[in-house]
This record gives structure tokens, C-alpha cells and sequence, in this order.
């Protein structure tokens, strides 16, 4: 049988809950860690990868400011 491993992110409340959470997708977690801090930090990491300007995530970010107010109308 081959072995798929695969990484991704899961939200949830303690390590025993992100172990539940796979297990009933039927994965097994080789590997869990805490990823610490709010979520812009966690937006300009991946940000940081892509090599994107200032310009750029200015203007992401004031798109996006102007799609959620659209929406709270």
C-alpha cells in the first residue's frame, strides 16, 4: 500500500480535537504544531513567499476592506 503524506492546516481548539478531527477523515497526523499569532501575521507570511510588492498588498487589502463593507450594507 503507498503511503500519500500530505500537509495543510487545521483550526481547532487543542491538539487532542485537531487528532479527532483527522481521524475521523481517517488521516493519521504524523506531525501537529501550534501556529501562533493573529491573522494578518499569518496573511503576510504567506505573503512574504510569494515575493508580492508593497503596492500589491495595499492595494489586497483595500479591495478586500471594500468588499466587506459592501457586504455590511
Amino acid at each position: 500500500m503507498n503511503k500519500i503524506f500530505q500537509e495543510g492546516e487545521l483550526n481547532a481548539e487543542s491538539e487532542g480535537q485537531a487528532y479527532s478531527v483527522l481521524k475521523h477523515q481517517g488521516l493519521i497526523a504524523v506531525e501537529i504544531k501550534e501556529i501562533k499569532g493573529n491573522f494578518f501575521d499569518k496573511i503576510s507570511e504567506r505573503l512574504e513567499k510569494f515575493k508580492v510588492g508593497e503596492k500589491f498588498v495595499s492595494l489586497f487589502f483595500r479591495q478586500l476592506s471594500t468588499t466587506l463593507e459592501v457586504m455590511n450594507l
